[in-house]
Formats: structure tokens, sequence, C-alpha cells
């Protein structure tokens, strides 16, 4: 018998927050929803925001259930008009040289994908700014079943899509231990973007082969 195998894809999943985009996107989330409440008086949803910041800033809270909370309460201000300027205003914190990776890599016909634990509904339009037109990221349907894209559940979205679609992973870009999964299963490139002394000691530790792009 006779396998017939089609060629896959090779594909590169490029981080956003500290990776594309030079800033902590979802901080400015926080600060931009928050502007637009009070703005609103919508009091009481601005107070329910605080409240959960606070409490992951004293650590009582994990990172996920207050960005769980955070989208919960500000999913409805999220109108197409603001996401279009608060996307536009992000964008302004681009990184160049991750925007030659992604034109260097599109030239050569790879697959290029955006993995972000930040939540899809602006991640989407920055996916979109960049032409970059697979974006995988938080969802902002916060149900029972709602997880942040991030570590192993990040990893797990990539290859569920790569299975679908065809692909292979072969490049990862990005700046942060959190996407340790990401870059210990892949076998091919690792770019990690201006990392700092905490994310080299882990990749390090983790034996990972990778390449420092600042």
């Amino acid at each position: 018998m006779v396998y017939r195998f089609e060629e896959m894809t090779p594909t590169v999943v490029i981080d956003l927050d500290g990776t594309l985009l030079d800033c902590n996107t979802f901080r400015r989330y926080i600060m931009a929803m928050s502007k637009t409440m009070a703005v609103r008086c919508h009091i009481y949803d601005l107070m329910v925001v605080v409240v959960f910041v606070v409490l992951r800033g004293v650590r009582v809270i994990s990172h996920a259930r207050m960005k769980r909370q955070v989208l919960k309460t500000t999913g409805k201000y999220a109108t197409e008009e603001w996401l279009r300027d608060f996307s536009t205003r992000l964008f302004d914190y681009r990184n160049n040289r991750v925007l030659d990776v992604i034109r260097y890599y599109k030239e050569k016909s790879y697959g290029v994908i955006i993995a972000t634990a930040a939540p899809a509904n602006y991640a989407t339009w920055i996916a979109d700014r960049v032409h970059v037109g697979v974006c995988l990221a938080t969802p902002m349907d916060v149900d029972d079943d709602w997880e942040e894209f991030s570590g192993e559940r990040k990893l797990e979205a990539v290859m569920q899509y790569l299975n679908k679609a065809g692909g292979e992973l072969t490049t990862v870009v990005t700046d942060h231990y959190d996407d340790l999964p990401l870059l210990k299963y892949n076998l091919g490139r690792n770019i990690i973007i201006s990392p700092s002394k905490k994310t080299l000691r882990k990749l390090e530790w983790a034996n990972v082969r990778h390449e420092i792009a600042c």
C-alpha cells in the first residue's frame, strides 16, 4: 500500500503584546474602557473594573479571573467604532522589526498566524492592519467554557488550527516566557524579541533553542 501525504504549509506564529506591539495592550484596553465609562457616567461598571484590577494588583485573584470579569463588564462598550479608534491608537506601538519578519515570511508563501492572550475584539483589528488573516485570541464571549489563550491553551489552539488547515509550525516570534509551551514544541526557529532577564533564564532552564532580536 502506498500512502500519499499532502505537503504542509510552513507556518509562523507571532505574539502580540511586547512583540508585534511594543506595549501591554490589555492594560491600555482597561485604561481606555475606564475613560469611556467615566465619560458616560457609568460608575457601577467602572467600579467593578477598578475593584478587580486592584484585587489582581494585590494578588488576591489570578490574571485570568481579572481579565474574565473585565471583558464581561466592558464588552457592551466595545462597539465597532470604539474598537477601530482604539486599535488605530495601539498601532502606533507597532514593532517594525516584527513587521519585517511578517513580510519576509509572507513573501516566502509561509502561513502567518497571530496568537495572543489579548482579547479577540481588538486583536483581530490589529491582525487586519498587518494583513494577517488568522488571529487566535482570547474570546470575548465570557461563558462557562471561557479560557484565556495563554501558555498551554495557546499551544492547543495553534495546533488545532494547524491540524485543520494543513499547516506545520516552523517559527515562533515572541517576547515572553509565557509562550514556553509553543517554544518547546516548535522544532524550527524561535525568535525572541527584546527579552527580559527572567525570560532568558527560563529559556535556558528549559533548554529552548532561540535567537534574540532587539
